[in-house]
């Protein structure tokens, strides 16, 4: 029995919420949908300071953090978050990157067997992201004409890899799509988005096909 019927939202913390609604806007071409925790009412009830906005037709949630984040050292890391775009979107989250000064990798050619190009960079609190063209037009979740067009995969940590394939399968309905050859990387497919449940302290592969 399928559980999983479709993403309805994803949270990443952030250390600025403003910092983090300019970058999200700029680079994504999101859209704030609501705020949330800033007013007394609010935060007299425990509200935390969050906003959501609305990337691919999907709402993405930023979270204020109470301890301030270390940014990465790379590019690329566990979780990443991704999303589909177009040409022209890949090229403008390039151009977008650039006054940020936020290091990004690519776009790099042929890393899945899904993507023709990806862009990884991190946002202003250092969560990771991807950004890739699918050789397939219209893959992705919810796809939408905007510089997004869906949203792609979710890349996750994996202290035990059977364990948590077998959660995702029993528990969450998901199908298993494949295996990779050295067994490091395995993927998980659901309606909405792939999981790439990858070995804790493995670095990551460059391929997750």
């Amino acid at each position: 029995m399928r559980l999983v019927q479709a993403l309805d939202h994803f949270v990443v913390p952030v250390n600025d919420i403003v910092a983090a609604e300019d970058f999200y806007e700029e680079v994504f071409g999101g859209a704030v949908a609501k705020r949330n925790g800033l007013n007394v009412r609010q935060r007299i009830h425990g509200s935390v300071p969050h906003t959501f906005i609305t990337i691919a037709g999907k709402r993405i949630g930023v979270y204020l953090q109470d301890d301030e984040r270390v940014m990465p050292t790379s590019a690329r890391g566990t979780p990443t978050y991704s999303f589909t775009t177009s040409r022209e979107g890949l090229e403008e989250v390039a151009a977008e990157l650039e006054p940020w000064k936020m290091p990004f990798e690519g776009p790099v050619k042929n890393v899945y067997a899904f993507a023709a190009e990806t862009l990884f960079f991190c946002d202003p609190a250092g969560n990771h992201y991807a950004v890739y063209l699918p050789r397939a037009i219209g893959t992705g979740d919810g796809a939408t004409e905007g510089r997004m067009t869906g949203v792609g995969y979710l890349e996750l940590e994996a202290p035990d890899l059977a364990a948590s394939i077998k959660f995702y399968q029993q528990v969450l309905g998901f199908e298993l799509a494949m295996v990779t050859p050295a067994g490091r990387a395995r993927r998980c497919r659901w309606p909405v988005v792939n999981v790439c449940c990858l070995p804790r302290r493995l670095s990551l592969p460059r391929a997750c096909p």
